[in-house]
């Protein structure tokens, strides 16, 4: 095997070789399992924790193991093709605290006008265009078991939008409930700065959830 490639600076972009191979694998992975692209965040996502500069780079246009591997192979590429073509004429190369700034500003440079243009290419169903606040009133799933869930205390739902792409959300209750389990259905309430208020889609239907009722006019009403 060519030492070229595990020597300094060279190793690291052997290693984002190597991120860039796993990433796709992954990417796959969830395309199967799931039918729509991993880790999406959304624009929405990104102004509450001021992501601002992710969101510059692209990031909820693109899903972001698609925009990392971008970044990862324009690192990659400018990386060993600066390398290698000076190892080629000279033979030597960049010094790691040359080529790896270079690398980084090309990996982010791509990320910038590759990621945009690569969001507009995608189907629908790996966009963006769903606003959060259209799931309000709609069913969701909660991901797994949780037990004694108090207010202000957050677990993981899920739902489909309309293309079929599944969202992953924090949730969170106004009143204490025992226990959620994994796969119960839930009715979101409305939005919170990091999720949605929810409520079990038995109680939901009951109401009193929702609707006050003037005990002195229900006793008049009855006799």
């Amino acid at each position: 095997m060519n030492p070229f490639f595990f020597d300094i600076p060279s190793i690291f972009f052997t290693v984002g070789a190597g991120l860039v191979i796993l990433f796709l694998i992954l990417e796959i992975a969830f395309l199967k399992m799931a039918g729509s692209s991993s880790l999406e965040i959304s624009a929405d996502q990104l102004d509450g924790l001021g992501l601002d500069f992710l969101g510059w780079l692209g990031l909820g246009k693109v899903p972001l193991l698609i925009l990392m591997n971008i970044g990862l192979s324009a690192f990659v590429i400018v990386g060993f093709g600066v390398q290698l073509a000076l190892y080629q004429i000279f033979p030597l190369t960049l010094a790691a605290w040359v080529a790896l700034p270079l690398s980084v500003v090309s990996g982010i440079l791509a990320m910038r006008v590759l990621g945009p243009i690569l969001g507009g290419l995608l189907p629908k169903s790996e966009t963006y265009a769903v606003e959060r606040g259209s799931f309000v009133g709609h069913v969701a799933e909660v991901v797994d078991t949780v037990v004694a869930v108090s207010p202000g205390r957050s677990f993981e739902v899920r739902i489909n939008d309309q293309y079929g792409t599944t969202h992953y959300f924090k949730a969170s209750v106004n009143q204490p409930v025992d226990m959620f389990k994994r796969g119960e259905r839930v009715l979101i309430l409305g939005e919170t700065e990091f999720g949605f208020d929810v409520v079990s889609e038995d109680m939901s239907k009951e109401p009193e959830t929702f609707v006050g009722v003037d005990e002195n006019n229900k006793n008049t009403s009855n006799q």
